[in-house]
């Protein structure tokens, strides 16, 4: 048994990408808050979100930045409210530090950033759950931006990283766990600036992919859940929340 779980939590570190997506049950799967009743058609979720960004690769076209990729770690606050154990509206936000890496002239780049801000928007709709099978869209928005003290040893340059994400993701109930896989359409910008006299500008070089993941819920007061996805970016995210 240990052995499974040590393989399932090496393919979630490996494999995993975009911004963290969560269950598609999620806004059904906590039955009972810790303070208002399940027959109040609204309640609150508090949580926190780590996504741990391992490559997200870049284009900077007409510039002579080549293959360039994007590292970072987003550790996110959240607050959720839920409408009918049917709709989540949220908004989360905390600190994130960025790694940029190229080559530019047969030259290794290699800059990283302080700790700065990280501020998202998401929104997650059930559209049919019958039985033990949930499907949801999920939509997001988040905007990073975070200085580098020493850009190329010349000074101070910012790092800014804008995403939008839209996903549909299938998820089922076994007891306590719920699985679930989706596909995601991923759009990011990333923007290295330095007072105004330099500036690059980055296009994502994948936009689809699939994640999956697991949730552990005793349908009373929490919920666990950890992910993973192919294809547009490789990072781990992880989400605990707490609903009121």
């Amino acid at each position: 048994m240990r052995k499974y779980l040590f393989l399932i939590a090496i393919f979630f570190v490996r494999t995993s990408c975009a911004l963290y997506i969560g269950n598609p049950s999620t806004p059904s799967l906590i039955h009972e808050g810790i303070f208002v009743s399940d027959l109040i058609p609204i309640s609150v979720r508090l949580g926190f979100e780590g996504d741990f960004l391992f490559e997200k690769k870049f284009t900077f076209p007409n510039t002579g930045y080549k293959e360039s990729h994007v590292e970072g770690d987003f550790y996110l606050g959240q607050i959720i409210v839920n409408l009918f154990d049917r709709l989540d509206l949220g908004i989360s936000a905390g600190g994130s530090q960025m790694e940029f890496f190229s080559t530019y002239d047969a030259s290794h780049i290699n800059e990283k950033s302080d700790f700065g801000y990280a501020i998202q928007a998401h929104g997650k709709l059930i559209i049919f759950n019958i039985k033990f099978i949930t499907l949801a869209f999920d939509g997001r928005y988040l905007m990073a931006k975070s200085k580098d003290s020493l850009f190329l040893n010349s000074g101070d340059a910012w790092f800014r990283l804008r995403q939008w994400q839209a996903s549909m993701s299938l998820s089922t109930k076994l007891g306590f766990f719920s699985p679930y896989i989706g596909g995601v359409y991923d759009s990011s910008r990333f923007r290295i600036s330095k007072d105004g006299s330099f500036s690059i500008n980055g296009v994502e070089k994948e936009n689809l992919g699939i994640f999956l993941g697991l949730t552990f819920s005793t349908n009373s007061y929490f919920l666990i859940t950890f992910e993973g996805h192919l294809y547009s970016e490789t990072s781990f995210g992880l989400n605990a929340q707490l609903r009121f």
